[in-house]
C-alpha cells in the first residue's frame, strides 16, 4: 500500500522521485504484512550495503527524528516504533482515514553512521523544537539533539521555523 500520509511516501514524492534516485533508494514498505520481517529486510539491506550516504530527516515537534521518539533509551537499529501522541497529531495524518498504530524506522545507530545527515525543519510549530535543538542539551528525551554529535550535518529551516 502507498498511503500518502506516510513519511515514506512524502520522502519519495518530495525527494527521491524528483531527484531520480529510485535506483539508489531503499525504504520501508509502509503497510507490510509483518512489520518485524520488514524491519529485518531493511536492516539486512543496510548491513550489506550501508552505511547510508545521505540521510534525510525531519525534526518532530517533540524532538523525534525518524520516529525515534523521546524516552529514557533509544533503539539502535530498524524497529517498530510506538508513536507518541505528538507524532499521531502530525498534519500529514489529515490525508488519511486510517490512524497508524506504529511506525517503522531506522535506529539511532543507523542514522548516526550515515555519511551525511540532512535535517529539514519547517513550520511555525518547529520554532521551539529548533531552538531546543540548537541550544541543547543532548538527551535521549530529545533524540534530534544527538545529531549534534554527527560530523556532517546540514540543517535546512524555513522562515516560519526560525521565527
Amino acid at each position: 500500500m502507498h498511503d500518502p500520509a506516510t513519511c515514506e511516501q512524502f520522502l519519495r514524492g518530495c525527494v527521491v522521485d524528483k531527484l531520480k534516485l529510485a535506483d539508489r533508494y531503499v525504504g520501508f514498505e509502509s503497510d507490510p504484512n509483518d512489520s518485524a520481517v520488514e524491519c529485518r529486510r531493511v536492516a539486512d539491506w543496510l548491513a550489506h550495503n550501508g552505511p547510508i550516504d545521505a540521510c534525510v530527516l525531519g525534526l518532530g515537534v517533540n524532538g523525534h527524528i525518524g520516529f525515534n521518539e523521546p524516552g529514557p533509551a533509544l533503539q539502535a537499529h530498524a524497529h517498530v516504533a510506538n508513536l507518541s501522541e505528538a507524532s499521531l497529531q502530525h498534519r500529514m495524518l489529515n490525508q488519511t482515514n486510517r490512524r497508524p498504530s506504529y511506525g517503522l524506522t531506522l535506529g539511532m545507530h543507523d542514522l548516526m553512521h550515515s555519511h551525511e545527515i540532512l535535517l529539514l525543519v519547517s513550520g511555525e510549530s518547529k520554532l521551539q523544537p529548533l531552538r531546543r535543538l540548537v541550544e541543547g542539551p543532548i538527551s535521549t528525551e530529545f533524540p534530534a539533539s544527538l545529531v549534534g554529535l554527527h560530523q556532517n550535518v546540514a540543517l535546512f529551516a524555513d522562515v516560519d521555523a526560525v521565527g
